[in-house]
């Protein structure tokens, strides 16, 4: 991986003390290559501590034995995906954020957006 390739981050719930999960398999990383669990509080990562108590949370509310019911799924990765978003705008473009989607057992990328003048403004 060159200096100018993006990192590539992980944001699958599954208990334990992080979600979060780094790879050096670089453009061709699968679910499976994101083996190295990152410390929510990894300073490389530098998360704003909102973001890190959500994650922390988020993560903790996934039940061990999988979900009793689909709009609990549902819910779960309806807010995990919101908080993927977060950590990739933080993030910015020197990242690649994935995010596991339990429900449909899939992996999707997160795009990061630079806030602007026009993104503010509310009809």
């Amino acid at each position: 991986m060159s200096r100018q390739d993006p990192e590539h981050l992980l944001v699958r719930a599954r208990g334990g003390a992080s979600p979060l999960y780094a790879t050096d398999a670089g453009a061709f990383a699968r679910v499976e290559d994101f083996t190295r669990r990152l410390p929510i509080s990894d300073h490389g990562l530098g998360l704003p501590d909102d973001v890190a108590r959500r994650l922390a949370e988020w993560n903790r509310t996934r039940p061990a034995d999988g979900f009793e019911t689909r709009p609990a799924l549902r819910k779960h990765v309806r807010q995990g995906l919101e908080i993927a978003r977060l950590v990739a705008k933080h993030l910015g473009p020197g990242w690649v954020v994935h995010f596991w989607d339990e429900r449909h057992q899939d992996e999707k990328f997160v795009c990061w957006v630079r806030s602007t003048p026009l993104d503010r403004r509310r009809p």
